[in-house]
């Protein structure tokens, strides 16, 4: 990662600074968002299949 920015997981209301270097582990299904961002941010995303962007970045609600 490069750059700062924080995560805000949903249900807990808690919020995660995250600046380079660090490493923040989402779980498949987590209601979360990021924070505002100052300058350039760069972060890898992985996911355990091949999506196309429509799909990854769509919110999907609870079954």
């Amino acid at each position: 990662m490069e750059g700062e920015t924080d995560f805000l997981d949903a249900k807990s209301g808690m919020r995660t600074q995250v600046k380079a270097g660090d490493k923040i582990v989402i779980p498949a299904k987590a209601l979360h968002a990021e924070g505002a961002v100052m300058e350039r941010v760069v972060y890898i995303l992985a996911l355990p299949k091949p999506l196309p962007p429509e799909e990854f970045l769509a919110m999907h609600g609870s079954a």
